[in-house]
């Protein structure tokens, strides 16, 4: 039994009918095996990691203690397909994959997962985003299998470039620090780390994703400069030999509950703006930062310019325009005056339109 316990890669043996009834009446014996849950209350007991999954599944049993951590986002340990004992060979792909597999009905841990978040950000040439999910209550308690099937649904291409951590939250948090990024000039981390903290507070378990984007990376494996990573091709396998088992990946349900931010935090703000005004004894106008708004989030300009008042003792706004021809912008500049250009830079590289926002000091 001690065997069969300890190899969950051979969980057919748990299919024995012998022992297969002494599991079932022995409550016990379940909660031992990680079955049913031993405490209904997942915030007051201290979490144990199922022993027989942590070892066979490692990246999604996450060891780091960062409680203690202010900002530690880059030593959160990352889930890693390719460190899941299935990958050692087809063989143990195929026998692992069985729908009967006993581990798909494992708790992850004692006490049980009841409540799962989703955490997301995505990093692109304008700026960051992010936005927060919830599962739907898993009222027997978080199961491998959905845990598994969650992370073969996040598809190609988060498993090509992508980013996927497990963090603990709840009244206990573990390998979860206080801040999910460092404060910095160029972009707005206030909401983003609030909305992480109390994503962390509210559930049991927070899945997190990262990716990020450019307009010049490959599209897809079609692309001849994609490149393939060992998680991506060790995702494909499992896909496809979950295809020649006839199983179908369940998607672990998730609904939205806070856009932290729908669209993207541009890649620079107000405080950045002015701070490029510091240098100088020169007031900032407060229409200054209103009409820098305007532009970055509502799009109601293409692009502004900013200039000394006449006594050089205030930054104010000389002029906004919604002519996107460049050309036109240059005709704005004096040739005898400074000015502070804030641009949506528009370019095409390969065949690839973007845009950027960019900031000209003239």
């Amino acid at each position: 039994m001690e065997m069969h316990i300890r190899r969950p890669a051979q969980t057919q043996a748990l299919a024995i009918p012998e022992i297969a009834q002494q599991i079932r009446k022995s409550r016990s014996l379940q909660k031992a095996l990680f079955f049913i849950p031993a405490s209904e209350n997942s915030r007051k007991v201290t979490r144990v990691y199922n022993p027989m999954l942590a070892p066979a599944f490692h990246s999604a049993f996450p060891s780091e203690d960062l409680r203690d951590a202010g900002h530690a986002s880059d030593k959160i340990e990352g889930v890693r397909l390719s460190d899941f004992d299935l990958t050692k060979s087809p063989a143990k792909r195929e026998m692992y994959l069985r729908p009967e597999a006993s581990w798909r009905r494992m708790l992850t841990q004692q006490p049980p997962v009841f409540t799962v978040g989703l955490f997301s950000m995505v990093r692109g040439p304008m700026g960051l985003s992010w936005y927060q999910e919830r599962a739907t209550r898993q009222d027997e308690g978080l199961r491998m299998g959905a845990l598994f099937d969650w992370f073969i649904h996040l598809g190609r291409d988060q498993w090509n470039s992508g980013s996927i951590a497990i963090c603990l939250g709840g009244a206990e948090p573990v390998n979860t620090p206080l801040d999910i990024k460092r404060s910095c000039t160029s972009l707005f981390t206030d909401g983003i780390n609030e909305d992480w903290r109390a994503t962390t507070a509210s559930f049991d378990l927070v899945l997190m994703t990262r990716s990020g984007s450019t307009y010049m990376e490959p599209k897809g494996p079609d692309d001849p400069d994609w490149v393939k990573g060992r998680d991506e091709i060790v995702w494909e396998e499992i896909c496809e030999t979950s295809c020649e088992l006839g199983l179908t990946v369940a998607e672990l349900k998730m609904e939205a509950y806070n856009e932290g931010f729908a669209g993207f935090h541009l890649a620079f703000h107000s405080s950045y703006l002015t701070s490029k005004w510091q240098a100088s004894s020169a007031r900032v106008n407060d229409e200054c930062v209103a009409t820098f708004e305007k532009l970055k989030l509502d799009r109601e300009f293409s692009y502004i310019t900013y200039a000394l008042s006449e006594d050089h003792s205030e930054i104010i706004v000389d002029k906004t325009s919604d002519n996107r021809n460049y050309e036109a912008l240059v005709n704005d500049l004096p040739s005898t005056e400074c000015r502070w250009v804030v641009d949506f830079f528009q370019y095409e590289i390969d065949g690839r339109k973007g845009t950027q926002l960019i900031l000209i000091c003239w």
